[in-house]
């Protein structure tokens, strides 16, 4: 308990925020799991991971308005309960829906926290330890990301997957705890004057609910490929009306117009492009480490932790020195040199080159998304870091769904399209073996698909270059009370 301020906002900020990450991408590898056990078919997109996402996304602008009205603490545990609750209703769930319930209550809880505590952890540091803040927000968040993909997996290799969500329940209970015993009522505003952007809540009610409407008949829908437009379609419908509601409002929920610049533009699309790398590849090489060496699988996704590391500590020591374009293109290169060889990947490849690969890639990504969103955040005038990080989240996570949406439909109707006409060309041989190479070919695509991704990451960090260093991670902010607000 005598531990020093930025210390015990990093512990609550990556127990405030990590578990939601985690359980996002535990998902990837469960999802034919819990859906045998829900009687569902196994098409290749599974609505409570969008869901979660989704209230993820729409929640992060509230954070920051509840704060102001209810006081820091009292905003943690609200939000620390809701995703208790929810933990609880996707553990014991018996359906679809009230894991799709479930999940909206843990998006809503992770996105309420996220745009309260990054600026509280960055500005609780001094400012001669601030860029270690980088090492707990990438080695943090993104190592919850791969903690999630391991517990995924492990929950298939036991057949069991309820652990998970009560695994979730556990750490928000803890960060329910600590809450109490950590964080005063810090940044409470007894201001009844407060600008609230009324269109803009609005319209986030009338999205979460439609979303949950949506997304809850995804498994009747998704047969059509005009299905899953219209889905995708509405995602852009979305964020045009959230365009409009901005306009004439002077203070908005999602400040859209503070990314319309250079540098936090190419920063959010840094961001958006790591993702969209991430989400193609990282399920792509899990099948084929399934296909190679299944009983492999759990030592070398541990290899990952090795890639957090390094690019927490490549973060932390190299963004004020290099700066995030020429951070972001070290990250660029470490990808596209793993994914040039997994677009030959064969059963000759070797466990110690996947390791070795997995490690790079995990690198690479943690450092092109830490770059990226940071550059975004100093991208422009320090007292609108919140605002505009709200903005970029709320593109980013949106970009997220787009990019599950697309990669899951591929991997559903390219492996059964492949699998189809090696059968009628009457070239299919054993059904094991013809599935396997069957999906070899769909990795292969989405791996060529990731390359082309890594290849605009490269010239996007170019170009970010060129727009300068911009403020640094250590620099005193000029006014760090409105920075906290």
């Amino acid at each position: 308990m005598n531990l020093q301020k930025h210390w015990k906002n990093a512990i609550l900020t990556v127990l405030a925020i990590g578990p939601g990450f985690m359980l996002n991408s535990a998902l990837i590898p469960s999802q034919s799991l819990i859906q045998h056990s829900f009687h569902l078919g196994k098409n290749a997109i599974f609505s409570p991971t969008l869901i979660g996402i989704i209230a993820l996304m729409l929640f992060i602008p509230l954070g920051p308005l509840l704060r102001h009205q209810l006081g820091v603490r009292v905003t943690y545990s609200v939000s620390m309960i809701l995703f208790m609750i929810g933990s609880l209703s996707a553990a014991c769930s018996v359906n679809e829906q009230w894991m799709s319930l479930g999940r909206f209550l843990q998006g809503m809880g992770t996105g309420m926290m996220l745009m309260i505590m990054v600026p509280m952890l960055l500005l609780s540091f001094p400012i001669e330890k601030r860029n270690l803040a980088l090492s707990v927000l990438v080695g943090g968040f993104f190592g919850a990301a791969i903690t999630g993909l391991l517990i995924g997996n492990i929950a298939v290799v036991y057949q069991d997957w309820r652990w998970i969500f009560y695994l979730g329940f556990a750490l928000a209970l803890a960060a329910f705890i600590l809450n109490s015993i950590f964080l005063r009522n810090e940044h409470h505003s007894k201001n009844k004057h407060l600008h609230w952007d009324n269109a803009g809540i609005t319209l986030i009610v009338i999205c979460s609910v439609a979303a949950l409407a949506a997304f809850n008949h995804l498994e009747q829908w998704f047969g059509s490929p005009g299905n899953l437009w219209a889905v995708i379609g509405g995602a852009f419908v979305t964020l045009i009306l959230f365009i409009i509601a901005q306009r004439k409002v002077s203070h908005p929920v999602i400040a859209l117009k503070l990314i319309m610049h250079p540098k936090p533009l190419l920063g959010i699309l840094k961001a958006v492009f790591s993702n969209v790398v991430m989400a193609l590849s990282l399920p792509a090489v899990q099948g084929i480490i399934h296909i190679h060496s299944n009983n492999q699988l759990l030592s070398l996704l541990l290899f990952m932790f090795i890639g957090v590391a390094i690019s927490a500590i490549i973060c932390t020591l190299l963004y004020d020195k290099f700066g995030p374009g020429l951070l972001g293109l070290i990250g660029s290169a470490a990808i596209a040199i793993v994914l040039i060889q997994w677009l030959y990947l064969n059963d000759s490849s070797s466990f110690v080159m996947m390791a070795v690969n997995l490690t790079l890639l995990s690198s690479g990504l943690g450092i092109t998304v830490g770059s990226g969103l940071t550059a975004a955040a100093l991208g422009g005038p320090l007292p609108d870091l919140v605002s505009r990080m709200t903005a970029v989240q709320f593109i980013r996570f949106l970009a997220n769904v787009i990019v599950i949406l697309l990669a899951g439909w591929y991997l559903n109707f390219d492996y059964s399209h492949n699998l189809n006409d090696r059968v009628q060309s009457g070239t299919a041989g054993d059904n094991l073996k013809e599935q396997s190479l069957s999906l070899l070919m769909t990795y292969h695509d989405l791996f060529f698909i990731a390359f082309m991704a890594a290849a605009v990451l490269a010239c996007l960090s170019i170009g970010l270059h060129f727009t300068g260093k911009g403020h640094k991670l250590a620099h005193k902010p000029h006014h760090d009370h409105e920075l906290a607000h």
